[in-house]
Formats: C-alpha cells, sequence, structure tokens
C-alpha cells in the first residue's frame, strides 16, 4: 500500500527518534516492507526508510546499481572508506537539497525480511544512498551533515528544461538553521 512520507516539522518526533531493532519473518513486518516498496516506487525515489513512513523500525530500502530495491534489516555498519561531498535530497524534506560529505563506500551487514544474514559493500552513489537511510533509522537528516547553509539549494525549471540550482531563500534558510540538530556522538558514518 502507499503511504504518506513523513515530513518536517510536522512529523518531527517521529523522524528525530531512534527507530528499534526488528524480528524478520513476522507478518507486520512483510506488510512494512511491501508498503516501502509501493510507496518507493510511487515516490520515485533512491530510497526509503520505516521511520518516514512513520513506523520507528529499523527497516531501509535503497536502489540498487541496477534499479531494483534491496531491503535491509537491522543494518550495521562494519567499515567505511574514502570520503565524498555530493547530492543529497529527502522526501522529508521536500524541495529542498545540499551537498553533503559522506564515505564513497560502505561494508555492513543486516538480515532480509526472512531472517537470512546478508552482507554488502556498496560504492559511490548507491553507498550514499544507503548511508542516508541508515541516518533516518537513528534520526539524523541528511541537514544534520551540512558544512554550511550555503551548500543548500532547490531546483528550478530553466529555459532548456533543465533543472538548475538556486540559493535557498532567507525564509528556507531560517527553517532549515532551526530544523538541523548535532549528530549523536555514536555516529561515525
Amino acid at each position: 500500500m502507499i503511504r504518506d512520507v513523513l515530513t518536517i516539522p510536522g512529523q518531527r518526533s517521529i523522524l528525530r527518534s531512534r527507530s528499534v531493532k526488528v524480528r524478520p519473518g513476522d507478518v507486520a513486518l512483510g506488510q512494512l516492507i511491501q508498503d516501502l516498496i509501493d510507496t518507493w516506487t510511487d515516490a520515485h525515489a533512491y530510497g526509503l526508510s520505516a521511520p518516514q513512513l512513520g513506523v520507528l523500525q529499523r527497516v531501509l530500502l535503497y536502489r540498487q546499481e541496477d534499479g531494483t530495491a534491496a531491503v535491509v534489516v537491522n543494518p550495521k555498519v562494519i567499515a567505511v572508506r574514502g570520503e565524498e561531498k555530493g547530492y543529497d535530497g529527502c522526501l522529508s524534506i521536500p524541495g529542498i537539497y545540499g551537498r553533503t560529505r559522506r564515505p564513497e563506500e560502505v561494508e555492513f551487514t543486516g538480515e532480509d525480511e526472512t531472517g537470512r544474514r546478508i552482507r554488502r559493500r556498496l560504492k559511490a552513489f548507491t553507498a550514499r544512498i544507503f548511508l542516508h537511510e541508515l541516518d533516518h533509522l537513528e534520526g539524523v537528516l541528511f541537514i544534520d551533515r551540512l558544512d554550511s547553509l550555503d551548500d543548500l539549494y532547490t531546483l528550478e525549471r530553466n529555459d532548456e528544461d533543465d533543472n538548475e540550482e538556486v540559493a535557498l531563500s532567507a525564509a528556507d534558510r531560517r527553517f532549515v538553521a532551526r530544523e538541523q540538530r548535532p549528530l549523536p556522538t555514536f555516529l561515525t558514518v
């Protein structure tokens, strides 16, 4: 079922909360995963996490290089490598984008929806998507990873029908500044 994606400031209390571990294999988890897939497909998103649907469970979905969805239950980072400053945006902060620093590569473990252990290594943009969704499980939003509010922008269509980056308005900058939070000390990626 396609569900509404929570946004700030309205659903701040959920989006800023840590998620709890999940027991794979139960019926509710199966429905949550189907809702994540349906909503992700409808939104044409790169990724989606359970907290964005109002469920504080450690479940995320990211788009793989082939365009298909990969679901991870109870993900845990093993290692990260490199660093890159690049694109970030979020369905929970619609219309605002930014450049954030994230590792170029991530290795993680987790479970699939049946409880089978998985271990993967992701690189480049796919790693960025996964790490963005992992942040949601900790109550962290991409705006918390900004070096500066000057790294934020919106997109507007230009005469060539391309998207052009435009600096945020003063009101949007104030909104983001009010919503930013320091990264938790335990969060290393």
